[in-house]
């Protein structure tokens, strides 16, 4: 019934996110159960402790009408329990949709614990447990968090540190290039009026000075 249900969920808008990798949101409501009233069926009177009535003491018209009102008596039977047996199986379900739906709450809200900073705050119950504030362990990991906080400061600032470094390189990097780039314009300007003349002059295209080459784009290396 599990697979089915899921099965049928996934190919429904509203309860596709439930069996899907996406986390939850706050937008996406609990389905409110619903509660069903008792099947309004007629009250059966047959008991299995019944007393069975002596055969011979009854005609056949008579027997036949027993027999008739006991098949009726356990077919009302048979129809209350079809009922029950359904609104138990639509709370089944509401159940195990309302559980998907609360898995994924504590899901989303251990994605949310774990991305809080253990040592932002005082921790006045490691463990989950109360201690006393002049004792030597508690004092102890206050200052394992200290010295935390020291080394994540301490690391924040080389990485802001290397951060500038290297936009410094980048920059001297970019102004070198753009003078690389200024002097091979100006080379290869100068070597074409140059092979103007030669080619004014009569001189073969063999005896003409080779092109110039653009220098390498420097590296941060």
């Amino acid at each position: 019934m599990v697979r089915i249900l899921i099965s049928r969920l996934s190919s429904t808008s509203s309860g596709s996110f439930l069996v899907s990798e996406s986390p939850l949101r706050s937008h996406i409501p609990i389905q409110v159960p619903i509660l069903e009233s008792s099947a309004s069926l007629p009250a059966s009177t047959f008991t299995i402790n019944r007393e069975i009535p002596n055969v011979a003491e009854y005609t056949k018209e008579q027997l036949a009408a027993i027999i008739t009102g006991l098949a009726s008596q356990l077919t009302d039977v048979q129809v209350l329990l079809l009922a029950r047996d359904g609104q138990i199986t639509r709370l089944q379900a509401q159940l195990i949709i309302q559980n998907m739906h609360l898995l994924k709450l504590n899901k989303t809200l251990q994605m949310k614990e774990k991305g809080k900073d253990p040592d932002a705050h005082l921790q006045l119950f490691p463990g989950g447990f109360g201690c006393v504030l002049t004792n030597d362990d508690f004092i102890a990991l206050q200052e394992e968090v200290k010295a935390r906080k020291v080394a994540k400061e301490a690391q924040k600032r080389q990485k802001k540190a290397k951060k500038e470094n290297k936009q410094v390189l980048l920059a001297e990097q970019k102004h070198q290039w753009e003078l690389i780039c200024k002097h091979h314009e100006e080379a290869t300007t100068a070597y074409k009026e140059e092979c103007v003349r030669f080619k004014a002059h009569g001189v073969k295209r063999s005896g003409w000075p080779k092109a110039p080459k653009c220098q390498r784009k420097p590296t941060l290396d």
